[in-house]
């Protein structure tokens, strides 16, 4: 990763807290794999594991990333000096979200890693080899459309400057949405971005409008993250 991922603290926090909350959950069924094993199969399983670590916990995680990547820019003056050189704004802008991609891939990779082994711990490797491709592929796609619903915290972020909370509350009712989203009526659930994307990764959705939901609140957020960064005076 890069070395701004390396050297902050909020950000080694955060990673080890979405490392460990699996590690936990994982290690509480093995404590009781006698009554779990008969009541989930490992797919049920995978979407017990899904929806409180990467639906809920990790959008809030990613929202102090972010926000600390933008505000401290803001909050230390260092986006004054900067972007008064030859710079350009767009690069500026992009290269922090980057860095959060980064950090968000980087996360799911390391959730899918420690799932693998709780399955092969709980259910045995053959299990494991004969669900492979469908495990990997849930666990990506999850953190993947989690990822790109949560684009508009880009300009949450640069709207609020040095304030802190509106992108953490952002969060936090993104992660609201992901669960409640799961009781909703399948269309309210397929029209709205972050309950589309507990619909397709716990409920299995292929709707295409749920898909399309999902692609354009990323795609608006970072339209409006790139305008409102280049309209704002420093």
């Amino acid at each position: 990763m890069p070395n701004i991922l390396k050297r902050n603290k909020l950000v080694i926090t955060c990673t080890l807290i979405g490392i460990l909350l699996p590690l936990v959950m994982i290690w509480s069924d093995i404590r009781n794999s006698n009554s779990l094993l008969e009541e989930f199969t490992i797919m049920q399983w995978l979407s017990r594991l899904i929806l409180p670590i990467q639906l809920i916990v990790y959008p809030v995680l990613s929202g102090f990333v972010i926000t600390f990547l933008i505000q401290k820019e803001y909050m230390e003056r260092t986006i004054i000096n900067t972007l008064t050189a030859p710079a350009n704004r767009n690069k500026f802008l992009l290269g922090k979200f980057i860095v959060w991609v980064i950090w968000f891939v980087f996360i799911t990779v390391l959730f899918l890693l420690i799932t693998y082994g709780g399955i092969s711990l709980l259910y045995g490797n053959s299990q494991l080899q004969v669900f492979l491709p469908e495990i990997t592929k849930t666990c990506l796609k999850a953190g993947v459309l989690n990822l790109l619903s949560m684009t508009p915290i880009l300009a949450i972020c640069i709207f609020q400057r040095n304030a802190f909370y509106p992108s953490l509350l952002f969060s936090c009712i993104v992660a609201g949405i992901d669960l409640a989203g799961l009781y909703w009526s399948e269309n309210i659930r397929r029209l709205i971005p972050w309950s589309a994307v507990s619909s397709i990764s716990i409920l299995n959705d292929s709707s295409s409008i749920a898909y399309l939901s999902i692609f354009c609140c990323s795609l608006l957020g970072l339209v409006i993250s790139l305008y409102s960064f280049n309209h704002q005076d420093l």
